[in-house]
């Protein structure tokens, strides 16, 4: 594994997990995009997503297809048993139907996304009249929650765990990104 370059994830055993990870999160939006236009924001919640699933899961998620034109309005699309996990920080209407082809083919749709993106996205989802048979997340309390249970709710083994997070969040980046500002560092 490289040596971690980027954005510092400041733990504090005071401090409620979702807030450590809106800290996180808002320093990457802050960072804005790359010379290439993606977007640190949209990818380090596809990473942060990903790395707590597959430490929920312990295995490797499949898919990863990306869907949309733009950094801004892209979606990870990711298949488990039944579920279709969709992260994104912009959710629309084109991935609200593809949500509702998911139903129709028997698969329950997840999408993981901003507080505002949890907003919208529930908005879209009621106009198909579909928001009661689509999970939507937001992620501090979907990386939060997951984190709990990772550690079995022991105020002790919490930041061992968002440990375990940042390294496995840095494995991911590191093969799949050349950029290492996208890595975090425990601090």
């Amino acid at each position: 594994m490289k040596t971690p370059k980027g954005i510092v994830l400041k733990y504090d055993d005071s401090s409620a997990l979702s807030s450590l990870f809106k800290n996180l999160l808002e320093k990457a939006k802050d960072m804005g995009q790359d010379s290439c236009g993606t977007w640190y924001h949209a990818k380090m919640m596809h990473y942060l997503t990903l790395a707590i699933m597959e430490m929920a899961l312990k295995e490797p998620l499949q898919g990863g297809k990306t869907v949309g034109s733009s950094p801004e309005y892209q979606t990870w699309q990711y298949f488990y048993d039944r579920l279709t996990i969709y992260i994104t920080q912009t959710p629309t209407e084109a991935l609200i139907r593809k949500c509702a082809e998911n139903l129709s083919s028997n698969k329950s749709p997840v999408v993981v996304t901003s507080y505002k993106g949890a907003v919208s996205a529930d908005n879209l989802a009621e106009a198909q009249n579909i928001s009661d048979r689509i999970d939507i997340f937001e992620i501090e309390q979907f990386i939060a929650t997951n984190i709990w249970e990772i550690c079995r709710f022991t105020c002790a083994n919490r930041k061992i765990t968002v440990s375990q997070l940042v390294e496995k969040y840095n494995a991911i980046v590191d093969a799949h990104e050349t950029d290492p500002s996208l890595g975090l560092v425990m601090g």
